[in-house]
């Protein structure tokens, strides 16, 4: 009865401690949930600002894109130039060495002295005017081959500069998008990890719960046996069904304990008493201290061996049987 009073108030404590921890675990779970819903807006504002920065990145590359593939045009553009002006130089060229053949000629053709001045050429001679006409056209061609060289050289220069801007940027971008995907992705962790601990928290919750109704039912079903307990104490009866059966038991097995215990000190002391009723302090088979001479002098009464007796020998072992008996052999002499 009074272990079963000790288990009851046992319970009834543990109950309250459970219901404290259950208390502080409660408001525990509170503050995570408040903290996670913060989380919860933080988060959401920086994938906001995350998806903006990857809009103004896709923009920019757009952008940039563009510039480098008119870049890329002005670049074929401009590779002609230098091979417009080598046409230029060259064609120049040749027009000074015409003139200063026509020069040399023209000296040669007015000089009186020269008596081979002429001769007759095979062909349409041209006129001046036709001359004329094609030294005109060949410098405005000059002319214009230069001017478009000057314009993709411009063009170039401007494409240069805005890609420059553009590099410029996109860098900046690039590190204010880094720093807010650095930012996202320790939320992101943060986040994880308070999830995590508030799925802990939960589940430990739910074991409290779990444990405090096991000892609420334990609780209820130890009320009953008491108070049935009790009942059956004032009508003159055992307080339970097994308790009568339960003390003969242990009565039996502590009779039965002590009658074993009994005779296992009386068969230790008949073990270790000889039979003339001293004691000793070995188990081992006592040595014979006596013998019956065989000189025919005696009447078969044993004599002791004194103080020099011999040894007894020992018992033949198991391996004996492997070991050849000697033979023996004849001495002579």
């Amino acid at each position: 009865m009074l272990r079963t009073q000790a288990r009851y108030e046992k319970s009834v404590d543990a109950r309250n401690a459970n219901g404290a921890t259950l208390i502080a675990r409660d408001d525990e779970l509170c503050a995570l949930y408040e903290k996670r819903t913060v989380q919860e807006e933080v988060l959401k504002a920086g994938e906001t600002e995350l998806r903006k920065r990857d809009d103004e990145i896709k923009i920019l590359r757009a952008q940039f894109a563009e510039l480098e593939r008119a870049r890329e045009l002005a670049r074929r553009d401009v590779a002609d130039v230098p091979k417009t002006q080598e046409e230029v130089a060259s064609l120049r060229a040749q027009l000074a060495a015409a003139r200063a053949t026509t020069e040399k000629l023209s000296a040669q053709v007015e000089d009186p002295k020269n008596l081979a001045r002429w001769r007759p050429l095979a062909g349409k001679t041209p006129d001046p005017k036709e001359l004329a006409a094609k030294l005109e056209q060949l410098d405005a061609r000059v002319e214009e081959k230069t001017e478009r060289a000057r314009e993709l050289d411009l063009m170039l220069q401007e494409i240069d500069a805005l890609a420059e801007q553009l590099k410029d940027v996109a860098v900046d971008g690039r590190e204010g998008t880094l720093e807010l995907a650095r930012r996202v992705v320790a939320y992101r962790a943060r986040a994880r990890e308070v999830d995590k601990k508030l799925m802990a928290t939960t589940s430990e919750l739910s074991m409290y719960q779990a444990a405090e109704m096991k000892l609420a039912a334990e609780r209820e079903d130890l009320t009953e046996e008491i108070l049935e307990a009790r009942e059956r104490l004032n009508l003159g009866l055992p307080p339970t069904e097994d308790a009568e059966r339960e003390w003969s038991r242990m009565e039996r097995s502590r009779e039965m304990l002590t009658e074993q215990k009994t005779r296992e000190r009386d068969e230790e002391e008949e073990f270790r008493r000889f039979p003339n009723g001293t004691w000793a302090q070995s188990t081992c088979e006592p040595r014979p201290n006596a013998y019956v001479p065989t000189d025919g002098t005696s009447l078969g009464v044993a004599r002791p061996y004194g103080k020099h007796a011999p040894f007894k020998p020992t018992e033949a072992g198991s391996t004996m049987r492997h070991i050849r008996k000697p033979e023996p052999r004849d001495i002579l002499l």
